[in-house]
């Protein structure tokens, strides 16, 4: 499998709800666990399906600084992914909803299967990027959480998740 390294720069938000904007949206079924891999890193499987067509990924991220991460990732197989899922110690399912802004920027709005939750992630390109909310996000805002470890995935991923 061949993975690529990239620089994620992201900024995340806490919503009330899920914005309501006329926008076209895209929307995605989610589900990822985390494991320790052979190399003692930890990384993450997702599976994301949309419109009935399933594509699996594996992820490795490292902490650079403040919603900046060192990414590597790359497409796996079904088969791949069955078999990084059996070592799996913890995962979440999420819908993601697409909404592309104004300036072009795509906002993945995430609504957590199970929990009371909804947060929005902008990927941006580079870090000094100002980013500007845009008025769909505005209306639902709670606050910014970028870099609050409880709100990052692997800290919501659940224990006894079904796989």
């Amino acid at each position: 499998m061949d993975l690529t390294t990239k620089l994620e720069i992201e900024r995340k938000y806490l919503l009330k709800s899920i914005p309501k904007t006329k926008k076209d949206k895209v929307v995605k079924s989610i589900e990822q666990y985390y494991l320790t891999l052979e190399d003692g890193r930890t990384g993450r499987i997702r599976k994301s399906t949309m419109l009935g067509k399933s594509e699996y990924y594996l992820t490795i991220k490292q902490k650079k600084g403040e919603g900046v991460y060192l990414e590597e990732e790359g497409l796996i197989t079904k088969q791949e992914y069955i078999d990084f899922l059996s070592k799996a110690k913890k995962g979440l399912k999420k819908k993601r909803i697409l909404i592309q802004d104004d300036v072009g920027l795509i906002w993945e709005v995430d609504v957590f299967k199970g929990m009371r939750l909804v947060i929005a992630e902008v990927e941006l390109p580079s870090e000094d990027y100002k980013v500007e909310i845009p008025n769909f996000i505005q209306k639902v805002l709670i606050k910014d959480v970028t870099g609050i470890k409880e709100f990052s995935n692997s800290s919501l991923a659940t224990k006894n998740i079904v796989k």
